[in-house]
């Protein structure tokens, strides 16, 4: 494995936060030192890599254990792990490799523990049925790293928890107020990594509006992640997107419109093989007499 100066490690968290290098020197030193430092023609004394690690949301020995562990890419593959585990809503096998990790010392700079107790604080949810305990793991975690003049991709995941556990527990009022602080702070960001967040955000603000009952503008919000997945030339949640746009129309006794998009939805469902929502919207649809074959 290519060793990593320090250098490049300010870089990579530089660009992974979204910030110029005048955001981030700011306060702390000037532009041009830290135009230097990224190019490895300069070493950062420790008065000036401690607040840069601050602002970069690390522990300063995070600098050290990247530039000289070799095992940071076990790091990277257990985050992966976790990730594809909450995909498949497998919330037992996301606890059993949390708690291993969270005191490992491959885990303790200040990103890494963010990330550990974020998804500790969904299982809190899923697992225990504890919203209170879930959400106060979810702000220490949002809170690690949170700066009200950057806002974070990985904060704005986590903000995105936040407001589906208040959904699921149906306080529809506040995780509306979540998803759309979610939502603006998203669009303000200069790039995302991840170009479906978005995506996920529209669909979660179009079905909070609809168990409202403010149909009219989870269609708005709906047709808006249609738009997103085209332009990602991505399936991804267009089958739910459209099943929204039909269910609020048929709720708004619109039922040319709603049955359209209502086979629309199913039709994707179909072709990506994603039958139990098939089957689950065939049983939707009996309440407004639509026969799905």
């Amino acid at each position: 494995m290519k060793k990593k100066e320090i250098g490049e490690v300010i870089k990579e968290l530089r660009l992974a936060a979204d910030m110029s290098q005048k955001e981030l020197a700011e306060g702390i030193c000037s532009q041009a030192q830290i135009s230097k430092l990224e190019k490895g023609s300069e070493f950062p004394y420790s008065v000036t890599l401690y607040p840069l690690a601050q602002r970069l949301g690390v522990d300063m020995n995070y600098f050290f254990e990247v530039t000289h562990n070799p095992d940071i890419d076990y790091v990277k593959k257990i985050r992966k792990k976790i990730r594809y585990f909450i995909r498949l809503r497998d919330y037992k096998s996301v606890n059993e490799i949390v708690q291993s990790s969270i005191r490992n010392p491959l885990f303790s700079d200040n990103e890494s523990q963010q990330f550990l107790f974020w998804h500790l604080g969904i299982v809190k949810f899923y697992l225990e049925g504890n919203k209170t305990a879930s959400l106060n793991l979810l702000e220490k975690a949002k809170n690690m790293t949170y700066n009200p003049k950057f806002h974070k991709e990985r904060e704005l995941e986590i903000m995105n928890s936040i407001g589906i556990i208040q959904n699921e527990t149906k306080d529809y009022h506040s995780a509306y107020i979540t998803y759309i602080d979610v939502l603006k702070h998203l669009r303000s960001l200069p790039k995302v990594k991840d170009e479906l967040f978005e995506v996920r955000i529209l669909y979660s603000i179009s079905r909070n509006l609809a168990q409202m009952g403010r149909y009219e503008e989870a269609i708005e919000y709906s047709l808006d992640g249609i738009e997103s997945c085209k332009t990602n030339e991505s399936l991804y949640l267009l089958g739910e997107l459209k099943y929204m746009v039909g269910y609020s129309y048929l709720n708004l006794d619109n039922q040319q419109l709603g049955s359209s998009y209502i086979f629309s939805a199913v039709s994707i469902f179909e072709n990506t093989e994603q039958f139990h929502m098939r089957d689950e919207i065939k049983k939707q649809m009996k309440k407004f007499r639509i026969n799905i074959t």
